[in-house]
């Protein structure tokens, strides 16, 4: 399950603990109020960063995804410090997708070659600490995103790529 976190309360992770739910991943991008509101737009960093802490408090694996931009990639190892010190389950990055607000946004949002260079150097530094990091760096997870749109995406740890399919050339299978 993917959120922002604006919607937990103790009891809806509560909820969350008895469905028993393989992770819950919270976006969080800043380490800083200032820097995360400014990239989910009416966003509220105290309560995202209570609803980690109520899931992990309730024993849900708890994930938090970061979205490097041109504003916010230099937080990401406070953000790494902060997800090892309270506990949580994995941190998830990579590049920035060109898909909804950060396609509408790319000069704004997307980092240059240089920053990433930067991200990557900081990411590297920390997986010397954090075995967890260590292993998400040399294997990346694999998933699929599907877009309202029925186009379909590969994101990886070093971009993401357009598979040339849409939802309906799927066949649906239900057992």
């Amino acid at each position: 399950m993917e959120t922002n976190g604006l919607f937990i309360d103790r009891e809806t992770a509560k909820t969350f603990a008895k469905l028993g739910f393989r992770s819950v991943q919270v976006s969080v991008d800043g380490a800083t109020s200032s820097t995360n509101e400014r990239m989910r737009v009416n966003g509220n960093f105290r309560k995202t960063i209570e609803a980690c802490q109520l899931l992990i408090q309730e024993g849900v694996n708890t994930e938090i995804v970061f979205v490097p931009a041109k504003f916010n990639y230099r937080e990401v190892g406070n953000l790494i410090e902060f997800s090892g010190f309270h506990g949580v389950y994995g941190f998830y990055t990579g590049k920035i997708m060109r898909i909804g607000r950060a396609a509408r946004n790319w000069s704004m949002l997307c980092p240059s070659d240089e920053e990433y260079e930067e991200f990557f150097h900081i990411l590297r530094n920390k997986a010397e600490e954090y075995e967890e990091l260590k292993y998400r760096l040399e294997f990346p997870a694999a998933s699929l995103l599907i877009t309202p749109n029925g186009q379909v995406f590969f994101p990886s740890f070093w971009g993401q790529q357009l598979l040339p399919l849409r939802v309906s050339s799927i066949p649906f299978y239900m057992p």
